[in-house]
């Protein structure tokens, strides 16, 4: 049977060595949320400053919250019960009294020995590396690069992790990619992040640099340099940053003394330093309510601490060099994994455990589903070739209307004026028209739309323009500058929240210097997406034997088979130290072809995962599909995507349990359906992950894409899967860069497809061929897709200006009541507006 190599690395021998538990303390306490420092300061005990005690890192595992396990020989030394003092400031024991020093307990927590066989497999892997900027799962090496015109590197990192397999334990190795901070003055790094090479440009920011700085650096570790404290083996103290002062060192304070002085003249009294910027920004590192008065420091004197990860999501300059850092070639990552594999024979925690780890990845068997082909108009067909088709030179399988009623609003009139716009463009010529002026805030936007929508009008008929509404027979079409987050969110809110007019949006640098062979390419996606949104279809799947048995076909004396409705759905988080609710949506199929997609949208507490309204939401939308087709529904099947491991059993217990119920409701309300006896739809729920470490390479040729990757269609359900899971792999795309990342199918109830494992892939991979702006087979599910595209569009829901207003509020209640208040989730449902009811048939969120 053809095989495919993993990233997974068997476990040949499970450790037999004796270990006992031991609880770790810490004085001063460190709290448990801070467990890479509660990591760095064991790691720097044994490595520095008794290496004698702890030859190596694999005496002691230790899990960075409160459990360690010492090695039967570091045992005998220990006797039960140790106390050692440290400080990272230097490698010898410190002084108790000594400023910045801890006090590390292990104390005998078990009295009985245990073998390895009974700890973490993870803890053991961990000692493979003394790297100390490591996360929980991954450690990164030396390998980085500057992002130019950034203040942060990126660098390369190694994950890793004990995963359980059928009748096996393995590894799995990764590369990873992460943005820290550079460790470059604090100053520096605002002028840079500022774009001004004059440190007098940060003396007056105005509002919005002000939210943008403060957003950026909050929560940042910065060490102060003092010249005259500074000892050559102190690297200084580490603080965190919560704010920024616009007084800077001109603050006023009153000192020991009972007299006013600035800070500026305290440094220059304490310290004999003289500021030459004291009214920079001044860098908060206490503030009331939680202590008594503000501790302010000068920025000339902070420098970033090193080793920091950033966290959020990286500014938008920054993304593609995160992108092009970050992408391998299929050989050179497997090359890399495996090098990092051959380093587990060298691990002395792995060799003290008597733990083996196999020098090789694993092979595992693999099968290739058939490729759908895609059908377009005029019921023309043609073949998928490595996850792509063509769309030049074909027509939409269908549109919704007879003809459409068009304008636009360029919005970049400086970039490009409306005759070249016109010769870009030439399908919108005959329409175009030049209404705005470049972009000036929402409330001029609204008004050019505004007035853009009474010139229609005018021209085209009150009644005419109606009717048009209705029927989703008219869009705007909307020529957007280069920097276009702003007026983007205030068209689409104009668009989707208030009138429920379809908007195409354009960024004026993707097309202005297209060639021509890239401009037609381009449009015919733009105009894939319009159809999508004007409720037409682009194309269809054909040739999968699943697929048409739960979904119409185009031919309309075809017996409809049952109506199945399918269902994506995902929860969108917002990012690291964001307060702001989460948003769960909900997509599913608004006809009895499976192609057509409606949406819900509904904000929750932030990091809630169980989806908190489903039971409205999915009320509403099965409604909706049998209200539309006239009948009941046969089979349900959900893709639920962004749980992690941990959650299963939770989404089981709980989303599972409200979807029945809501069936079972809906079955015995519903007028046409209540009495009649029609059986309760079948339904499976699977859930879906795209965020795993998981590889897939080729070793039959058959098998291979041209590019080392593994070709669409690629499932593995044996090998590497999970015990007492029903789960399964599935490369269902062809990476146009890189390395390809296979999706991962849980299955956690199964009644429409009942264990017939192979039918449920393909269905799930002929609907990757269908998601409507793309030409390409994608790597999940289209419904998912369209679950999360409309939970990042949850900022269009709100009045441009409210989420900030929003946001600023939060900030000032956690400023008086302290930063354990409690989220207040009702100023933003109130502001969470919903989607206009004419876009109710329309693909809006494409």
């Amino acid at each position: 049977m053809p095989q495919v190599t993993t990233n997974s690395f068997e476990i040949t021998r499970l450790p037999t060595t004796r270990y006992y538990g031991y609880d770790v303390s810490f004085s001063p306490a460190v709290d448990q949320k801070f467990w890479r420092k509660r990591t760095k300061l064991v790691a720097h005990l044994m490595v520095r400053v008794h290496p004698d005690l702890f030859p190596g890192r694999g005496r002691f595992l230790y899990d960075g919250a409160a459990i360690g396990y010492a090695h039967e020989a570091l045992h005998n030394a220990l006797r039960g019960l140790r106390t050692f003092h440290v400080t990272l400031r230097s490698d010898r024991p410190a002084d108790p009294t000594e400023r910045g020093a801890y006090a590390i307990t292990l104390k005998q927590a078990s009295r009985e020995a245990i073998t390895a066989t009974h700890i973490s497999k993870f803890l053991l892997i961990r000692q493979t590396t003394n790297n100390l900027s490591d996360q929980k799962k991954a450690f990164f090496i030396n390998e980085s690069q500057e992002i130019h015109g950034s203040i942060f590197e990126l660098r390369r990192g190694i994950f890793h992790s004990v995963r359980p397999a059928l009748g096996r334990v393995t590894v799995l190795v990764d590369t990873t990619v992460a943005a820290f901070y550079q460790p470059i003055p604090l100053m520096d790094a605002m002028m840079t992040v500022l774009r001004t090479r004059n440190a007098r440009d940060l003396y007056n920011l105005n509002d919005q640099q002000w939210r943008n700085v403060t957003k950026l650096f909050k929560g940042v570790i910065i060490i102060e340099e003092k010249p005259d404290k500074r000892r050559r083996d102190d690297p200084g103290r580490r603080r965190k940053i919560l704010d920024f002062h616009r007084d800077g060192a001109l603050f006023e304070f009153e000192n020991s003394d009972g007299i006013n002085i600035t800070i500026e003249q305290h440094y220059r009294a304490a310290h004999n330093i003289r500021l030459t910027q004291p009214r920079l920004p001044g860098v908060v590192l206490k503030k009331p309510p939680r202590h008594q008065r503000y501790e302010i420091v000068p920025m000339e004197l902070c420098r970033i601490a090193p080793e920091q990860i950033y966290k959020k999501q990286l500014p938008e300059g920054s993304r593609d060099a995160m992108v092009r850092f970050s992408t391998l070639r299929p050989d050179d990552k497997k090359r890399r994994i495996q090098s990092v594999s051959e380093s587990y024979n060298n691990c002395e925690a792995m060799k003290d455990a008597g733990m083996v780890v196999a020098s090789r990845p694993m092979d595992v068997n693999a099968t290739l589903l058939p490729t759908p082909k895609i059908r377009f108009g005029r019921n023309n067909a043609i073949d998928v070739r490595n996850g792509a088709w063509n769309v030049v030179s074909q027509t939409v399988y269908s549109i919704a209307g007879q003809e459409y009623n068009w304008a636009v609003l360029n919005l970049a009139p400086t970039d490009i004026d409306m005759t070249t716009l016109g010769r870009s463009v030439s399908e919108l010529l005959d329409c175009a028209r030049n209404l705005a002026d470049p972009w000036g805030g929402p409330e001029a936007l609204k008004t050019a739309l505004e007035q853009l929508m009474n010139e229609v009008a005018g021209k085209a008929g009150g009644q005419a323009l109606d009717s048009a509404l209705k029927q989703n027979e008219f869009f705007v079409f909307v020529v957007l500058p280069k920097d276009a987050a702003g007026p983007r969110a205030t068209v689409k809110f104009w668009g989707d929240m208030v009138h429920g007019i379809v908007t195409q949006c354009v960024r004026v640098d993707k097309f202005k210097n297209l060639r021509q062979g890239q401009s037609s390419q381009y449009w015919n996606n733009v105009l894939l997406k319009i159809n999508a949104r004007l409720r037409g279809e682009n194309f269809r799947v054909q040739g999968s034997t699943v697929f048409n048995r739960f979904f119409s076909g185009s031919n309309p004396n075809d017996r409809p088979p049952p109506l199945t409705m399918i269902v994506g759905a995902d929860v969108g988080h917002p990012g690291p130290n964001v307060r702001k609710p989460s948003v769960a949506s909900l997509s599913f199929n608004q006809d009895r072809h499976g192609i057509k997609y409606g949406a819900i949208s509904r904000i929750q507490e932030p990091r809630q995962e169980v989806i908190d309204d489903i039971r409205n939401m999915f009320h509403s939308a099965m409604n909706t599909l049998m209200t539309r087709e006239g009948r009941p529904v046969s089979n349900i099947i959900v893709f639920r995507d962004g749980v992690s491991e941990g959650e299963y059993k939770r989404i089981a217990a709980e989303e599972i349990e409200i979807i029945e119920a809501t069936i079972r409701y809906n079955f015995e309300n519903h007028p046409k359906i209540k009495g009649t006896g029609t059986p309760l739809p079948k339904l499976t729920f699977i859930v879906v992950g795209k965020r795993h470490h998981t590889l897939l390479f080729p070793l039959d040729r058959n098998f291979n894409d041209g590019k080392g990757n593994c070709k669409a269609g690629v499932v593995v359900d044996e090998g590497i899967v999970q015990p007492n899971v029903h789960d399964f792999y599935l490369q269902s795309h062809s990476a146009i860069q890189g390395t390809s990342r296979s999706s991962h199918y849980i299955v956690l109830k199964d009644e429409v497809f009942g264990g017939r494992t192979k039918e449920l892939q393909e269905l799930a991979f002929s609907l990757c061929h269908i998601y409507a702006k793309a030409t390409r087979s994608v790597s999940i599910p289209a419904p998912v897709y369209y679950a999360d595209l409309a939970c990042g569009r949850d900022s269009f829901h709100y009045e441009p200006g409210k989420e900030d207003a929003l946001r600023a509020s939060d900030s000032a209640s956690i400023t008086s009541g302290g930063d354990s208040a409690p989220f207040n989730i009702n100023p933003w449902k109130e502001e969470f507006k919903e989607r206009h009811g004419r876009l109710a048939n329309s693909m809006y969120f494409l």
